[in-house]
């Protein structure tokens, strides 16, 4: 279920403003972002591939701090952050899920291929599955699961008893004492 708008809210505004879209991403409704020349002011929805757009304007632009690096760095920040998580339970690592965003088949800049990439560099064995994306099931035996993109089915999903199961979405219900259940991000 998508968020509600809850306000909308009209500034007027005399100046330079960019709208960009970024080939071949055009296709995306939610790929449009907005920068104003004078005060650096963004307003975006970012796929990665916007920030790396960014980036290059905010250099050519000359703006005095390029927070576009910044918001890309902390991506692959907390995607470390993430694999050493992984990394601190028993395998086989299944990773669930590919795409970019739930209940698509959109995989270009996912976090979830990024995860895969460094938990692969750091030496591990990592099968990923997407119901969205591929045709065949992989065998799922006991092991370690990371839910990287929240697709419905996840919430059905039969993880073999013993398995620890990682949620950065904390919306699984999972009831089963044998699983190790662990919500990323809640203290409570």
């Amino acid at each position: 279920m998508k968020d509600k708008i809850v306000k909308v809210g009209i500034s007027h505004y005399e100046g330079d403003v960019y709208n960009l879209e970024i080939e071949p991403y055009h296709e995306i409704k939610d790929d449009q972002f907005y920068l104003d020349d004078d005060t650096g002011i963004v307003i975006h929805n970012c796929h990665p591939r916007d920030n790396i757009a960014m980036s290059w304007l905010a250099d050519k632009l000359n703006l005095s701090h390029n927070f576009f690096n910044d918001i890309m760095t902390a991506r692959e920040d907390q995607t470390e952050f993430l694999a050493d998580i992984i990394e601190e339970h028993d395998g086989p690592y299944y990773i669930l899920g590919k795409t970019f965003k739930e209940e698509t088949n959109l995989t270009v800049g996912s976090p979830a291929i990024l995860l895969k990439n460094i938990l692969e560099e750091r030496g591990i064995v990592v099968q990923h599955w997407d119901p969205w994306v591929d045709s065949d099931k992989i065998e799922f035996v006991k092991g370690t699961y990371f839910i990287s993109t929240k697709h419905q089915e996840f919430k059905n999903f039969k993880f073999p008893e013993g398995s620890t199961v990682i949620d950065v979405w904390r919306y699984l219900d999972i009831t089963d004492e044998s699983i190790n259940y662990i919500k990323v991000g809640n203290n409570g």
